[in-house]
């Protein structure tokens, strides 16, 4: 009988991440993500704002023609 046997383990650290003490997120401050609430929004469930940052816009690299 031959066979192999796979084991995956997976480890969430997220909950134990205090994101009041983060103070920098690839080289930038982060700011609470502001979600757009309408009026038709319930006032009693909490909404969870997660850190976020404005990630500059990327140029494309254009590639010369050769010659």
């Amino acid at each position: 009988m031959k066979g192999s046997v796979v084991y995956l383990f997976a480890f969430d650290l997220a909950n134990e991440i205090r994101t009041k003490q983060v103070r920098e997120i690839l080289s930038q401050k982060p700011f609470p993500f502001q979600l757009k609430l309408g009026p038709t929004t319930p006032r009693d469930v909490p909404i969870y704002s997660p850190s976020t940052i404005a990630l500059h816009p990327i140029e494309p690299c254009r590639a010369s023609a050769p010659s």
